[in-house]
């Protein structure tokens, strides 16, 4: 991003999306229902949204970038204990769909891989004998699983979605029904900036805890050990000899040596320093009149009972314009229910069966 306006723009498209994924897949926050009486806020409608304990979802993007034309659709549902989500994909003339491809519960997350080779086989078989290898030692997948406690677990919230009503109160703008953020001008992109470098050094001690809160549901290193130890004792049994538990503990050492959590393993301090160096980078920046080279609009409203948020951008930088629509619609549906893949196969048993497979040909 060479200008200030399309690294804004591109900061609103992320929280667009962002926003959108939470509302649609997060938690209920403990309300059954939205009830009759809508929120009178932006980020209070996104709060309803999220508090729908059983409720079906979607989010469409269509990205046009220097002529290259891209759409991605995620559409799901979920009832309170699990949440299930397809997707679509559209980019230079090639379409892949997967319906309700994962799915994930707090503690474990599916995999639809079977499908997701189906679509895939034309691209696989084009790439060569050695790809087509590797499927094969793959077998006749299905769901796959992995498990991680704590890793997929959504919360509720509602302290959020009060702080922004409250940061960007001066530059939502409400017309009926209908909430509207605007980027048109030097004057609104400095308000927003200004807002967020606000919101973040006021609500700091806020957002540290509820990133810390979210790394403690799931310890990764905790995580990623114990698939180690899974791995290790079962490529043990698969390899057909007799490996010791001195042996087998040695190699998971080393495998856990090999491993580089330092990325996952993050720090209060961590956090509050980055959080610092934002807030900084936003109070110095100064938005000029040459910086304005597009706009952008999130509106946010209720209509026919579905929740709806819209998020438009265009830019033109050196003659080339680029453009982006995002819409997510969140609706109340008392009879979802998402089945729980129950015969899927665990992530480490493949590993061991391609290993398994590896053997195989070896001895052929």
């Amino acid at each position: 991003m060479k200008t200030i306006m399309k690294r804004i723009a591109a900061l609103v498209l992320i929280a667009a999306m962002a926003v959108m994924a939470v509302a649609g897949c997060s938690k209920s926050s403990g309300s059954k229902s939205a009830g009759n009486k809508s929120a009178d806020t932006m980020f209070g409608l996104m709060k309803e949204a999220q508090s729908l304990e059983k409720k079906t979802f979607e989010a469409s993007a269509e990205i046009n970038a220097n002529g290259t034309k891209a759409a991605v659709t995620l559409n799901g549902k979920s009832d309170g204990k699990a949440t299930s989500v397809g997707a679509a994909v559209t980019y230079g003339g090639v379409s892949v769909t997967l319906d309700d491809v994962i799915v994930f519960t707090d503690d474990v997350l599916y995999i639809n891989a079977g499908s997701i080779l189906e679509q895939l086989k034309p691209f696989i078989d084009a790439a060569g004998e050695e790809a087509a290898s590797v499927t094969e030692a793959l077998g006749d997948l299905g769901w796959v699983s992995f498990e991680a406690k704590g890793l997929f677990a959504t919360a509720s919230y509602d302290e959020v979605y009060d702080i922004l009503d409250k940061a960007f109160d001066s530059v939502i703008k409400k017309d009926g029904s209908k909430f509207t953020i605007s980027l048109s001008s030097k004057d609104d992109i400095q308000a927003v900036v200004d807002a967020t470098a606000k919101m973040l050094k006021e609500n700091k001690d806020t957002f540290v805890k509820i990133i810390t809160d979210a790394y403690d549901k799931a310890d990764v290193k905790d995580i990623i050990e114990n698939m180690v130890n899974e791995l290790v004792d079962k490529l043990a049994a698969a390899s057909g000899n007799d490996v010791s538990d001195e042996d087998k503990q040695t190699l998971k050492d080393q495998l856990m040596s090999s491993i580089d959590t330092s990325d996952v393993e993050v720090s209060k301090e961590d956090i509050e320093s980055s959080i610092d160096d934002a807030v900084k980078e936003l109070e110095d920046t100064e938005i000029a009149d040459e910086d304005v080279d597009g706009k952008a609009n999130v509106n946010v409203y209720k209509e026919d009972g579905a929740y709806i948020t819209e998020m438009e951008m265009d830019v033109t930088e050196d003659g080339e314009a680029s453009s982006a629509t995002i819409k997510s619609t969140i609706k109340e549906d008392s009879s979802v229910k998402v089945d729980v893949p129950t015969d899927a196969a665990s992530l480490v048993d493949i590993v061991v069966n391609i290993y398994a497979s590896y053997l195989e040909s070896m001895t052929d």
